[in-house]
């Protein structure tokens, strides 16, 4: 036996057409949750001596930088090319085709490069094109810069 909605005692038979009572909607609103907004990129760095001393600042991040010198076989310029192919710059390695060493390639570095390729330009204006330090650039490593630019330097942590 069950008692119904009213008292009255109602057998087993007597349920089939009585439905079971829904919850009352509660009298307080809940409260809807808030959409925090998409957090704002927040640059780790924006000069090398905001980084620690074993680190340099390239794409706006902190990275490790891989030394290297070709009077020391120790860390020759081959270091450079341990994980990605890199050129060797002021003794550290950098991403071909980055003229100004901010871990980005752009448009107007290629440029450059192509021509000092053609001999437009000093190789001066961008030492990171010449990847295997022949003191030239060749078609390959503008081709080496074009997929930085393309790909992005992921030896500076960015696509």
């Amino acid at each position: 036996m069950v008692i119904g909605v009213v008292g009255v005692i109602l057998g087993a038979g007597d349920l089939a057409g009585v439905h079971a009572r829904t919850a009352m909607p509660d009298p307080t609103p809940t409260p809807t949750p808030t959409v925090s907004p998409t957090p704002t990129y927040n640059p780790v760095c924006q000069a090398d001596a905001q980084c620690p001393p074993w680190a340099h600042c390239r794409a706006s991040f902190c990275r490790f930088a891989w030394s290297c010198d070709d009077s020391d076989p120790a860390v020759s310029r081959f270091q450079c090319y341990f994980f990605v192919k890199e050129a060797c710059v002021d003794r550290l390695c950098e991403c071909p085709g980055d003229c100004d060493l901010d871990g980005y390639v752009h448009v107007n570095e290629l440029n450059r490069a192509v021509r000092i390729t053609m001999g437009e330009v000093p190789l001066a204006r961008c030492r990171s094109a010449d990847i295997d330090g022949d003191r030239t650039v060749t078609v390959n490593e503008v081709v080496q810069g074009i997929t930085n630019l393309m790909k992005g330097c992921l030896q500076e942590g960015q696509p």
